[in-house]
C-alpha cells in the first residue's frame, strides 16, 4: 500500500484544481471557436461591456429605424403614383369638356359627361387606395374607406341629400321667384329706372357692380344704398344707339355684363329698348328689356355658376366644417346658408376630419430627433375640387337638348376648363405631390445614413464582441499542451494513470 505524504496531498490538491481551470479554459477556448464570440455575458467583455451595451442599443434603434423607412418606401411609392394618376385625371377631363362640342347620346347625357363619369368613378376608386390595410387618403382614419360611393354622392341615401338636390335648392335661391336672379327692377320715380338686390345680407343671386353708358345725356349711378342699387335716369333722353351696360357679379366668383343699346326700331331687335315718345315711355322699354336679359342671363349664366357653388357648398368640409344647406322655405327667398346635419345630407367624405394640418395627420419617427409628416385627407382643397368640379359637371341635366341647354353647357364648360387647369398654385394636386416628396426625400437621407451607421456599429460590435479565431486557435493548442502535462504530473505523483483520474 502507497501512502502519500501531507506534503503530496496537498500539491495533489492543487495539480487537480489548476487541471480543472485548465479544462474551463478549454471548454471556453472551444465555445469561442464555435461561436465567434468573447463571451455569453457582458461581464464577460471586461471594460468594454458598457460600450457593446450601448452600441447594441443604437444598432436596434437604427434598424427599426430603417424598417420604418422601407414601409414608408413602400407607401410613398403608391401614393406618389396614385396622385399622379389623379393628377392625369383632372387633365384627361379637361380634354373631355369642350364648350364647342353639345352633342345628346341616347341618355340625354353629352358624350364628356359619359367619359367624365368614368374618370370621376376611377377617381373615387383611387381615393379609396389601400396600402397593406391602410386606406392612405383618410388622415389618420385608415381603417375604413373614407369616400362614398359615387351614386350615393350624386343622388343621396333616404333622408340624405345628394349633389343633385343640393343643386336643385341652390340654384332655386340664386334664380329667385321671378328667375331675374334675385334682382328687383322698379321704377321709383317718372323715367328712372332702379336695379336693386332683393336682401342685404344674402349670398344668392346676381350682386349689382357698376353700371355705365356710353350716352352723353342719360344719367347712370351707384352702386349704393342697402341693398346696393344702380340706377338709369332718363330725363334726358338717349339717342340711337348709346349703350347701356349692367355688370353683375355671380356667386361663383366671376361676373357678367348685361348689354342693351338704344334704338329707334319698334319692336326692339334683341339685346335694345326702343326709346319712347317720353322718359317715362323709355324707362318703360328699358325695364322691359333688361327683365329679359336678367332672366336669360339667369336661365344660363347664373345657373352655371351656381351649380358650382352648389358643389363648394357640398364638398367643401375640410377641418370639420358641414355641407352648407339652403336655410328656410320657400327656398327662391331664403337670405342664408344652413349646416347640413348627417341626417339630412350626404357625407361625402368619412375620413379623418380634424381642424389640423393634413400633412401632421399622419406622422412616423425616422430618427431619434426626425419626424416625417405624410398624411393625406381625399377633402383637402386640390383632391376635393376636383371631385367636386368632376361631379357637378356629370350631375347637370342637358337633356332638353334646347339653346338654353346648349348655353349652360357652354357656360359651365368654360368654367370647369379655367378651374381644371393646374397652375401648380398652392392646394393644387402637383402641390400635395411636392410637399409628400420632400417629406419621403428626408426619410431616403436618413436612410442612407442609417444604413452607413448600422454598417460601422456592427464592425465595431463584431471587434468588441468577436474573438481572433487564429490567436484562440494557438490558446486552445496551449492549453491543451498544459493540460497533457498536468495530466502526467498528476499520474506521477499520485501514482494514478489518467484514466483513473478522469473518473
Amino acid at each position: 500500500m502507497v501512502t502519500s505524504s501531507p506534503i503530496a496531498g496537498t500539491f495533489a490538491t492543487q495539480l487537480i484544481r489548476d487541471t480543472r481551470n485548465l479544462r474551463s479554459s478549454i471548454e471556453d477556448l472551444e465555445r469561442q471557436l464555435g461561436t465567434g464570440q468573447r463571451s455569453e455575458t457582458y461581464g464577460g467583455l471586461g471594460r468594454d461591456a458598457n460600450l457593446v451595451i450601448n452600441f447594441q442599443q443604437r444598432l436596434s434603434n437604427t434598424e427599426a429605424y430603417l424598417e420604418t423607412i422601407n414601409l414608408l418606401t413602400v407607401r410613398s411609392s403608391v401614393i406618389d403614383t396614385t396622385l399622379e394618376r389623379i393628377s392625369a385625371i383632372g387633365q384627361d377631363t379637361q380634354g373631355l369638356v369642350d364648350a364647342n362640342e353639345f352633342t345628346l347620346l341616347s341618355d340625354g347625357r353629352t358624350g364628356a359627361q359619359r367619359g367624365t363619369e368614368s374618370l370621376v368613378a376611377e377617381l373615387i376608386g383611387l381615393l379609396n387606395s389601400e396600402v397593406g390595410g391602410r386606406y392612405i387618403f383618410g388622415g389618420s382614419a385608415t381603417d375604413a374607406p373614407p369616400v362614398t360611393d359615387l351614386d350615393t354622392i350624386l343622388n343621396g341615401n333616404g333622408t340624405q341629400a345628394g349633389l343633385r338636390q343640393i343643386i336643385s335648392e341652390r340654384q332655386q335661391a340664386d334664380l329667385g321667384a321671378d328667375g331675374k336672379g334675385r334682382l328687383v327692377v322698379s321704377s321709383p320715380s317718372a323715367g328712372v329706372v332702379d336695379i336693386a338686390e332683393d336682401a342685404d345680407p344674402s349670398p344668392f343671386g346676381f350682386k349689382v357692380n357698376s353700371i355705365s353708358t356710353s350716352s352723353a345725356t342719360t344719367t347712370v349711378s351707384g352702386p349704393s344704398g342697402t341693398p346696393e342699387s344702380i340706377s338709369v335716369d332718363f330725363t334726358n333722353q338717349p339717342v340711337a344707339g348709346n349703350v347701356f351696360r349692367v355688370k353683375l357679379d355671380l356667386p361663383d366668383g366671376t361676373s357678367e355684363t348685361v348689354e342693351l343699346k338704344a334704338t329707334i326700331a319698334s319692336p326692339a331687335p334683341d339685346d335694345s329698348f326702343t326709346i319712347g315718345a317720353t322718359p317715362t315711355d323709355t324707362a318703360t322699354n328699358f325695364t322691359a328689356a333688361l327683365n329679359a336679359k336678367l332672366v336669360e342671363t339667369a336661365d344660363r349664366k347664373l345657373v352655371a355658376a351656381s351649380s358650382l357653388v352648389a358643389g363648394e357648398n357640398f364638398f367643401n368640409t375640410a377641418n370639420g366644417a358641414a355641407p352648407q344647406r339652403v336655410s328656410g322655405s320657400p327656398l327662391n327667398t331664403s337670405t342664408a346658408l344652413v349646416d347640413g346635419t348627417t341626417t339630412n345630407t350626404v357625407e361625402w367624405y368619412k375620413g379623418e376630419n380634424s381642424a389640423g394640418v393634413a400633412r401632421e395627420s399622419v406622422s412616423v419617427r425616422v430618427d431619434d430627433n426626425v419626424v416625417v409628416d405624410y398624411g393625406i385627407r381625399a377633402n383637402e382643397e386640390g383632391l376635393r375640387e376636383l371631385v367636386q368640379d368632376l361631379a357637378v359637371f356629370i350631375a347637370q341635366d342637358f337633356s332638353a337638348g334646347g339653346a338654353t341647354e346648349k348655353s349652360r353647357y357652354d357656360a359651365l364648360a368654360n368654367r370647369l376648363d379655367n378651374r381644371l387647369a393646374d397652375d401648380q398654385g398652392e392646394g393644387t394636386v402637383n402641390q400635395i405631390r411636392i410637399e409628400l416628396a420632400a417629406a419621403f426625400k428626408t426619410a431616403d437621407v436618413l436612410k442612407e445614413r442609417h444604413t452607413a451607421v448600422r454598417g460601422t456599429l456592427l464592425t465595431t460590435l463584431e471587434e468588441k464582441k468577436g474573438v481572433d479565431l487564429s490567436e484562440t486557435v494557438v490558446s486552445l493548442r496551449s492549453l491543451q499542451t498544459r493540460l497533457q502535462a498536468s495530466f502526467q504530473a498528476s499520474a506521477t505523483l499520485l501514482e494514478l494513470r489518467l484514466t483513473n483520474f478522469l473518473r
